[in-house]
């Protein structure tokens, strides 16, 4: 099966739902929860690939991930995206 980016994910559910017409719709409707949910998803799809390809160098680990990678990705993208 294949993945979906955040971005496909998004584009999906614009279509799915009908787009505020107001102010107040929009501040209490669904775009925001699905604004938020694909800003989820985009961090973890970042912090997935981080992982995957650090498993290329860490071939011998007791257990995958080691944590210091999960916290290597984590940090990676606290320095490198805006945090809201």
């Amino acid at each position: 099966m294949k993945k979906q980016t955040a971005v496909e994910w998004f584009i999906e559910q614009l279509t799915k739902n009908p787009i505020p017409q107001s102010k107040d719709e929009f501040i209490d409707g669904d775009l925001v929860d699905i604004i938020n949910k694909t800003k989820e998803m985009e961090k973890q799809q970042i912090i997935d690939a981080i992982v995957d390809t650090e498993k290329e160098y860490i071939i011998q680990a007791s257990c995958y991930p080691p944590q210091f990678i999960i916290d290597k990705a984590f940090n990676y993208y606290k320095e490198t995206f805006k945090q809201d």
